[in-house]
């Protein structure tokens, strides 16, 4: 992965233990009773259904492989710093596990449709029912999970319990109108540079066309702005980027 893989590997990463965690047993162990939604790898006991899936393999990823293998080095990124995409020890690996994947799908006919090997060992494929259950039963595979796509929850207010007839704002304030009445609160906003190698990627750039949620664009003074699903645009403060296609007309911007 490089350049904006590498983000989409982190948020990969970032969401893998729901991934895991969705399998709830480990190969070769009974699915509880009931499970039908082909989130399990245990071969006959789940039925798996036609679609688009996500098969983990056993080996670790770039970012936590220590060397293990004879003749690929060690990838770990030493504590407190990033993984180097571009190191011949990572190179090497991210070959091997690609091969290795590519080999694994092809035992079933299966060609990827996208390859994980820097925070995530594995691929994305769209999968028969008997691909799946056959992929789940090979012990080079760790978990084989559908691939979804699960929208942001809003309701917070809910899950905190302050909305409703019994909840906090009914209960201690007389109702939502009153909830937070007399309260002061503020917002130090900083920015951020766009520059910062942390958020290396492709540059934001002018709206093109109507927004779209989720993707960022630049504003015509210079800030970056973000539709969001159920609220209107939110805009950040952009630091003057020392790169000069990156600039800045925020005159309120601070700098670090």
């Amino acid at each position: 992965m490089r350049g904006g893989g590498l983000r989409k590997a982190a948020a990969l990463a970032a969401g893998l233990p729901l991934l895991l965690a969705s399998l709830a047993i480990p190969p070769a162990t009974a699915a509880p009773a009931g499970m039908d939604n082909g989130t399990a790898t245990s071969p006959g006991t789940t039925q798996f259904k036609d679609g688009p899936y996500i098969v983990v393999l056993a080996g670790a990823a770039a970012a936590a492989y220590e060397g293990e293998t004879a003749g690929l080095g060690a990838t770990r990124p030493e504590t407190g710093r990033k993984l180097d995409a571009g190191s011949p020890n990572y190179k090497a690996y991210d070959a091997y596990l690609r091969q290795q994947q590519r080999d694994v799908a092809a035992s079933q006919g299966v060609t990827p449709a996208k390859q994980y090997t820097a925070a995530l060992n594995g691929f994305s494929a769209r999968l028969t029912a008997a691909q799946a259950t056959a992929l789940a039963k090979d012990s080079r595979v760790l978990a084989v999970a559908p691939d979804v796509e699960n929208a942001p929850d809003y309701t917070t207010t809910d899950f905190l319990k302050l909305t409703g007839p019994d909840g906090v704002w009914a209960k201690q304030f007389g109702g939502e109108a009153n909830a937070g009445k007399g309260v002061v609160v503020g917002v130090i906003d900083s920015g951020y540079a766009p520059d910062n190698p942390f958020l290396q990627g492709e540059p934001v750039q002018p709206l093109q066309g109507p927004a779209q949620a989720g993707v960022p664009y630049r504003t015509a003074d210079g800030k970056i702005a973000m539709l969001k699903q159920t609220a209107p645009p939110s805009k950040a403060n952009a630091r003057r980027a020392r790169n000069p296609e990156q600039p800045s007309t925020d005159r309120n911007a601070t700098r670090r």
